[in-house]
């Protein structure tokens, strides 16, 4: 996750009252920003000195798709957490979203640290057999959490028939018979259909 968004003005105010409503405890510890992706913004909640020392992550949707992703991660998260062999975020709470559409979630900080594609490769974890064996292991999990239930608990199906279908059949049309005879290649088929939590939670 990446900084790429610019908040408003009195953004801090707004999280502030929407912390209140919810959780008194939480509206006087230090706010920051994390991170912002495309469809969310996160922020960083430290709590002060013996109040608790685990940080919360308060993450805010930036448009629709971010509000219908919090809301299927509020559903998914907590059956999907059993299934993987690494912590990933667990709810505290959802509510009204202070800037922007649907509602904000909040949720202990993971532990661990995020590294930047450098620092990988300066710690040489991409040499080591560990790291990679445990990234594999939690895609294998992702993928054997079963479809049905995904679909239950709101996850969207993706279709890439009907995401590159219309692509597909302008290239069969147009672009193929354009091609030389001598650099003329067979039609792309068509890509079957896939309905899997690993196809969709990086929407959710």
């Amino acid at each position: 996750m990446i900084w790429n968004a610019t908040l408003p003005d009195d953004w801090e105010s707004r999280v502030r009252s929407a912390l209140a409503s919810v959780r008194d405890d939480l509206t006087h510890g230090a706010l920051r920003p994390l991170g912002a992706g495309m469809e969310s913004v996160a922020l960083r909640l430290d709590l002060p000195d013996g109040d608790g020392g685990t940080p919360f992550v308060l993450r805010f949707p930036r448009n629709e798709d971010g509000a219908e992703g919090i809301a299927c991660e509020a559903a998914l998260l907590p059956e999907l957490a059993g299934h993987l062999p690494l912590p990933i975020p667990q709810f505290a709470f959802t509510a009204p979203n202070p800037l922007g559409p649907g509602e904000f979630c909040c949720y202990p900080a993971v532990p661990g640290e995020s590294l930047s594609e450098e620092e990988w490769h300066r710690r040489g974890l991409l040499d080591e057999p560990a790291p990679i064996r445990r990234v594999a292991a939690l895609i294998d999990a992702i993928h054997a959490f079963p479809t049905g239930r995904a679909r239950e608990l709101g996850v969207p199906e993706w279709d890439p028939r009907a995401e590159f279908g219309e692509c597909l059949d302008l290239l069969r049309a147009e672009v193929i018979p354009a091609l030389s005879s001598g650099g003329r290649c067979s039609p792309p088929s068509r890509p079957t259909s896939v309905t899997t939590p690993a196809s969709t939670t990086s929407r959710c």
